[in-house]
C-alpha cells in the first residue's frame, strides 16, 4: 500500500529549468506514469483546455505557464517581456474561464513576475517561486483535510463517493487504511457526466489497498457515509459541485446516509450564499443536503462554515454530527 503520486501536486508537476519545459503527469492514464512535456505557455493553455483530468492541477499548470513565458522572452526589452506575460496570462485564463482558482493564480503570478521585471530581476524565477509556494500550501491543506476526514471513518465502513474529490480523498483513504488499519469498502456512484473520474477514483483506491465496487445503481444496502468534493463553497454552506452531485446527495439523504464534503481551505469570502456561486456546468447543492464540510481546520456543519475563516490552523475539536 503506497501513497498515490497524485496525492501531492508537487509530485505530479515538474518544472525542468535547465531544459525550459514543464512535465505534467497525465491523471487520465493514472497509475501509468505518462508525462506530458509542455514547452511554452500556449502548450500549457491547450493542455488545460483539453484535459478533463487537469481540473484539479489546472491553476498550478497556469502558474508554470507564466514561468515559461517569462523564460521565452528573457532576452527582450523589459516592456516587451511585460507585454508578453500579459498575453500569456490571457491565453491561460481563456483555457478555463470559469475556474476562479486558475484566474487568481494567473493574476497573482503576473503581479509577482511583473514586479521582478520592474526591479530588473528574473521574471521566470519569481513566477517559479510563487507557484512553488502555492503548491506547497495546497499540498499541506489537502493532506490536513484528508487526515481530518479519515477520523470520520470506522473499521468496516462501506464508503460511497461521487466524482473525484481531489488529493484530500487520497489522503483520507491512505491515512485511514495505512496509518490507522481500518478496513474499508469503497463504492463509486456513477458520475453523470464524466466516467473518467470514476475510473481515477477506482485506480487511486486500489493503489492504497481499498477494495472497490462500481455498481450501475446503488444497491439496496446500508452505507456508512458518502464523501464528495466541491468546486466552491459559499458562506452559507451552499456548494457548487460536479454535475449530478445534487441528485446523488438527495438520494443519499433519503436513505439516511451521512454526506460529507471535502472542503479543503473552506468557503469563498466572495460568495455569501449559494446563489452567488457561478454554476456553469456545476451543480448547485443546498446546505440541507450536506451533513458536514471537512476543511483543513476542522469539521463544520454547513450553516457554521463561516467559522473556518476566523479559525486558526491549530487542531480543532470534532463537532458531533447527526446522520441526517
Amino acid at each position: 500500500m503506497t501513497l498515490p503520486t497524485i496525492a501531492r501536486y508537487a509530485d505530479s508537476l515538474r518544472y525542468d529549468r535547465e531544459r525550459g519545459v514543464l512535465l505534467a503527469l497525465d491523471w487520465a492514464a493514472y497509475p501509468d506514469t505518462r508525462w506530458a512535456e509542455l514547452g511554452d505557455a500556449e502548450a500549457v493553455a491547450r493542455a488545460i483546455g483539453s484535459s478533463a483530468a487537469a481540473g484539479w492541477p489546472a491553476p498550478y499548470l497556469a502558474g508554470y505557464g507564466l514561468a515559461l513565458a517569462a523564460r521565452a522572452w528573457a532576452g527582450r526589452p523589459s516592456d516587451a517581456r511585460r507585454g508578453m506575460l500579459i498575453q500569456a496570462g490571457e491565453w491561460l485564463r481563456r483555457a478555463r474561464p470559469a475556474d476562479r482558482r486558475l484566474s487568481a493564480m494567473v493574476e497573482q503570478g503576473l503581479a509577482r513576475a511583473d514586479a521582478a521585471l520592474l526591479a530588473g530581476a528574473d521574471g521566470e524565477a519569481a513566477a517559479l517561486s510563487f507557484v512553488a509556494d502555492a503548491i506547497g500550501r495546497a499540498d499541506r491543506v489537502a493532506e490536513r483535510c484528508g487526515r481530518i476526514a479519515a477520523g470520520l471513518l470506522d473499521d468496516g465502513d462501506r464508503l460511497l463517493t461521487y466524482g473525484f474529490a481531489g488529493p484530500a480523498l487520497a489522503w483520507m483513504l491512505f491515512h485511514a487504511r495505512e496509518r490507522e488499519g481500518k478496513r474499508l469498502q469503497l463504492y463509486i456512484t456513477h458520475h453523470a457526466a464524466d466516467a473518467t473520474r470514476d475510473q481515477l477514483v477506482a485506480r487511486l483506491a486500489s493503489e492504497i489497498g481499498v477494495p472497490v465496487t462500481m455498481p450501475d445503481d446503488l444497491p439496496n444496502e446500508q452505507f456508512s457515509l458518502l464523501v464528495c468534493g466541491a468546486e466552491r463553497i459559499a458562506i452559507d454552506g451552499g456548494v457548487a459541485g460536479e454535475p449530478g452531485l445534487a441528485p446523488a446527495l438527495d438520494l443519499a439523504r433519503s436513505r439516511g446516509i451521512p454526506r460529507y464534503v471535502l472542503g479543503y481551505d473552506g468557503p469563498d469570502p466572495a460568495a455569501p450564499s449559494g446563489a452567488d456561486l457561478a454554476a456553469g456546468q456545476s451543480d448547485l447543492v443546498a446546505p440541507e443536503l450536506i451533513s458536514a464540510i471537512v476543511t483543513s481546520r476542522g469539521i463544520y456543519r454547513p450553516e457554521m462554515i463561516a467559522r473556518h475563516l476566523g479559525d486558526g490552523d491549530a487542531p480543532l475539536d470534532v463537532i458531533s454530527l447527526s446522520p441526517s
